[in-house]
């Protein structure tokens, strides 16, 4: 019969009294003495009950730990049930419940992935409809019903169209019937989703088929709305487009060859920036007298067609800027280019190299060589971080340059990051006495090609007559960005910018000034240093930025 107890652990009421089985814990020394021998245990000892009563005992202990474990849980579902009460009573008073829909669709647009705005040589079919069916935006339907509202009635979290038709074929590219009209209606959805709003389209393909037909003429439908177009597809698939009165950047890109008369991106008053990647005779016609940029990318290249490319800067007015990418491990100097002159007042280079035994200097030199741009006031280099050869500087073809176009007179903002010595570039910045902007980088750890030293932060640092032996360099400069492997101290940077600060130029403006660091480097100012700068930003003298260089590449981790 069992009767009630206190338990000795807790002080609760238990139905489980203590065993009254002895147990004695200083035995178990000798009972384990026995089993190691052939002794039988006498007679009349406890063991033979400990035997017939102890399962009996051991049964009650499990139904008392079963009766509390229900207890237990019992709680725990109890608890449970309290704290998602407690919760939504908390979620009714949440920040996010008082934000407008306009602010919640932006965040919804910049929290977009990334995949679902732009494509990669690594999408697979599964991804190519997941972006199709814009999945991330059905996802956020799921949180509650104003959510789903706002994803289902905003017309501009679908103008963001991402179309790669040649991941809908079978991995033969066979065309099975019907394959593809799922395909076809989630596009289909997102442009009626969009309503009236400027679109972004984003379409590529590497065969026309009739499934990427009817794609590419469900987007052409909607060229009156177009915003910006980035076309991967052969030029003459566009040839029944309509008037594109919205657009204002396009992307073209073309592997065919051949001239192009292609005219229907003429009818495009609003378009400021065109890029074109392909041969320089596939460029279609376009409104060149109103743009503000164009880009020739990937140039396939031989000296012919590198001024060819060269040429197309007349196309510009003189307020434009030509970008010119050129792959140079396809070029074998020395060979010589067409003379060009522009008055383009800028020109920007994005320099590919996988190979250090091409002659990337001479390369250089040709180009330099062939121009002259009296009104240049930009001029920026650029290297490729994807390829692993940096350009050679060609100082006297770019010394020719200078003095044929008359740069001193005009240039106001130059760019460097590609292999220079200190002493070229010291040259090279006495040539620009009007220079505001310089942007320069350290592009390799080898001594002749580390820029950013005390030497040139010296030469740049504005000094009293009393105490300057040399003039200073581009006293006009206003903004100065580096980035740099830091082989410089915080002393003689420190000097630099308050010397620049104490100029007549900034007391019209704060000076501004970016210092990054390239992997694997990394460094702080000292303490008293950052708390000098800090005091210039709050100060509004001074606008300063530091950390890792953005552009650069991250490393696998």
């Amino acid at each position: 019969m069992e009767h009630a107890g206190t338990c000795e652990a807790c002080g609760e009421t238990t139905s489980l009294q203590a065993s009254p089985l002895p147990f004695d814990s200083e035995e178990m020394p000798r009972i384990i003495e026995h089993m190691r021998s052939h002794t039988w245990p006498p007679e009349n000892s406890h063991f033979a009950d400990v035997c017939l009563e102890g399962p009996k005992q051991l049964a009650q202990y499990d139904a008392e730990i079963d009766q509390l474990q229900r207890k237990v849980d019992s709680l725990k579902e109890k608890r449970q049930h309290l704290g998602t009460y407690v919760d939504a009573c908390r979620s009714l008073f949440s920040a996010i419940r008082r934000l407008p829909n306009e602010l919640l669709e932006k965040i919804f647009r910049m929290c977009s992935p990334l995949s679902a705005r732009k494509m990669s040589d690594t999408d697979s079919p599964m991804q190519e409809a997941d972006r199709l069916a814009k999945r991330y935006l059905f996802e956020l339907t799921k949180v509650c019903s104003r959510w789903h509202g706002i994803v289902m009635n905003t017309p501009t979290l679908w103008s963001w169209v991402v179309v790669n038709p040649s991941l809908w074929l079978e991995p033969l590219h066979i065309e099975p019937p019907n394959k593809w009209d799922g395909h076809l209606r989630l596009l289909e959805r997102s442009l009626e989703k969009s309503g009236a709003c400027p679109l972004v389209v984003d379409f590529s393909v590497e065969s026309i088929f009739s499934g990427a037909e009817r794609a590419l003429q469900m987007l052409m439908d909607q060229a009156g709305r177009w915003k910006r177009a980035y076309l991967r597809a052969p030029l003459d698939c566009f040839r029944n487009l309509g008037q594109l009165p919205m657009l204002e950047l396009l992307h073209l890109s073309d592997d065919s060859s051949g001239d192009s008369d292609l005219y229907v991106f003429e009818a495009a008053p609003r378009l400021r920036h065109f890029e074109f990647r392909g041969l320089a005779s596939r460029v279609p016609r376009v409104p060149w007298s109103q743009l503000e940029s164009f880009l020739h990318w990937h140039v396939p290249m031989d000296p012919g067609e590198l001024s060819s490319s060269l040429q197309l800067m007349h196309n510009l007015p003189n307020k434009g800027k030509f970008i010119l990418d050129v792959d140079l491990d396809e070029l074998e100097p020395p060979f010589a280019l067409h003379p060009i002159s522009s008055d383009l007042s800028a020109l920007a280079m994005l320099l590919t190299a996988c190979f250090d035994t091409v002659d990337l200097k001479g390369i250089l030199q040709s180009i330099f060589e062939a121009l002259t741009t009296p009104k240049l006031h930009t001029l920026e280099l650029h290297r490729n971080w994807d390829a692993p050869a940096i350009p050679f500087w060609p100082h006297d073809a770019f010394a020719g340059f200078v003095e044929r176009s008359s740069l001193g007179k005009s240039l106001t903002c130059f760019e460097i990051h590609i292999r220079i010595t200190e002493g070229e570039l010291l040259q090279c910045l006495a040539m620009f006495p009007l220079l505001e902007t310089l942007v320069i980088s350290d592009c390799t750890k080898e001594s002749e090609s580390v820029l950013v030293t005390d030497t040139l932060l010296g030469r740049l640092t504005i000094k009293a007559e009393a105490d300057a032996t040399t003039p200073p360099l581009i006293p006009a400069l206003h903004f100065f960005s580096v980035s740099s492997i830091l082989r410089f101290s915080d002393e003689v940077y420190w000097e630099f910018l308050l010397s620049r600060l104490e100029s007549g130029k900034a007391a019209e403006k704060p000076f501004q000034a970016r210092l990054y660091w390239l992997e694997p480097t990394e460094r702080t100012f000292s303490a008293e240093m950052s708390s000098r700068i800090v005091a210039l930003v709050r100060e509004r003298r001074l606008q300063f930025d530091m950390g890792r260089d953005p552009d650069e590449p991250r490393r696998p981790e």
